[in-house]
């Protein structure tokens, strides 16, 4: 199970080059400040849940400085391609709206406000798109990170459908000229985001092309789930919330977006499990901090690892047991072929043969204890039936007249 953030699409196709770093924080930040984005005019998040969540090093503040400030500092395009028009809603309104409004840093805690029209749009989606915050985290390109954004509210359709390169340029922000040739544009953009997609991701994603004359005029991507996905598609971010594996986290103190991701990166009974290792431990002074490490680091616990252990043994032994059992009924299926084979090579011979091979036995076994009181006048007394008679008798056929 994972989380997922529920984003306008009028938000998702910004038609700017933001950059990796800012666009993995926008996502956070919104999810982060969801629940209250009306209510409240300021937001808060600690830098070390902001840095953890995006996957960078939270004490490079400076960089994620510049990320706000990008933000802050970034225009809305919205809607490209007037997809919200078509549905009867008009975002044109917001065109210059800021993605991030004043923010601050101190002791450790980044405060931030959107403007009051972004609110109201960010709240009230009516179309939106499924944004996974712990997946995000996999992406090393930009121009990855906007392509799945931007395919991956179509996996239940199958396809994106086309829209024309010049557009989904200005979706993946490379609008810069260089890429304004197609094949430019797909050997530096459009292939490198799909491989990341493919390797890393939910969701797996095939280039389409439409030609018009010669020349490539649109583009589109099938979609379908990724069989090695790394993280399972998600129903959505209430079903968490809901959750008791996410109220439990919030009982320890642990912030909101941080228990969303750790559910939606791990999934509801592994969080379950390292709840119970906590709740084995006495005298633990920093409850959530253990519970976090006993998530990312996989703790595994001792009265569950004894059980996990001697489960593992007695299937070990009933498979070493059926194992043994296997090779015996196999042997005495071999054995029996060979006794038979050895009674029609004995009943093939001839009189003066079968006469050789018992002058032949007779010599070698009239000193043996256990057979010389079967033999008498220079024959074989076969009549008592002794096992140990003709055991010895036929393995000495087999190994003297047979290999």
């Amino acid at each position: 199970m994972k989380k997922e953030l529920k984003k306008q699409v009028g938000v998702i196709r910004v038609s700017n080059p933001v950059g990796l770093l800012p666009r993995k924080t926008w996502n956070v930040l919104l999810v982060n400040a969801y629940d209250e984005l009306l209510s409240k005019e300021e937001h808060t998040i600690s830098i070390q849940t902001l840095s953890e969540t995006v996957g960078f090093n939270s004490k490079d503040v400076a960089t994620l400085k510049k990320s706000l400030q990008k933000l802050q500092t970034t225009i809305v395009e919205w809607d490209v391609g007037g997809q919200s028009e078509s549905k009867g809603v008009s975002f044109k309104e917001f065109s210059s709206v800021q993605m991030l409004g004043g923010f601050k840093v101190k002791s450790g805690t980044i405060t931030y406000r959107y403007d009051k029209c972004l609110k109201e749009v960010l709240y009230n989606p009516i179309m939106y798109q499924k944004i996974g915050i712990a997946q995000q985290k996999v992406f090393n390109t930009s121009y990855g990170l906007y392509l799945w954004e931007n395919c991956l509210r179509y996996i239940n359709v199958g396809s994106t459908g086309f829209s024309t390169t010049e557009e989904w340029r200005k979706l993946l922000g490379a609008t810069v000229k260089s890429y304004a040739v197609y094949k430019d544009f797909k050997k530096h953009v459009l292939t490198p985001a799909i491989n990341e997609i493919n390797k890393l991701t939910n969701i797996f994603i095939t280039l389409k092309t439409r030609r018009t004359g010669r020349k490539i005029t649109h583009i589109g991507f099938d979609v379908e789930e990724n069989k090695q996905e790394l993280l399972p598609i998600s129903d959505g971010l209430l079903d968490i919330k809901n959750s008791a594996e996410y109220k439990k986290l919030k009982s320890y103190k642990i912030a909101d977006v941080k228990a969303i991701t750790l559910i939606q990166g791990h999934g509801y009974k592994y969080i379950s499990e390292k709840i119970g290792i906590l709740l084995e431990q006495k005298n633990i002074k920093n409850p959530s901090g253990f519970l976090i490490e006993a998530i990312e680091k996989d703790w595994k616990s001792s009265s569950l690892e004894q059980k996990r252990l001697e489960k593992k043994k007695n299937e070990n032994n009933r498979k070493e047991e059926a194992k043994k059992l296997l090779i015996e009924k196999e042997k005495k299926i071999k054995a029996k072929e060979k006794k038979k084979e050895i009674e029609n090579y004995i009943a093939s011979l001839s009189k003066e043969k079968l006469e050789e091979v018992d002058f032949d036995f007779i010599k070698k076994y009239k000193s043996n204890p256990m057979i010389k009181r079967f033999l008498s006048d220079g024959k074989i007394d076969f009549s008592s039936c002794s096992y140990v008679l003709r055991a010895t008798y036929n393995t000495f056929v087999y190994d003297n007249y047979m290999k």
